[in-house]
């Protein structure tokens, strides 16, 4: 569970940083 909360972590973080950058 840890690995798949690191995971998530990782993506939401790329999301955020990609959002970031369209806006």
């Amino acid at each position: 569970m840890f690995v798949v909360g690191g995971q998530f972590t990782s993506e939401l973080c790329l999301w955020t940083m990609f959002s970031s950058a369209l806006t």
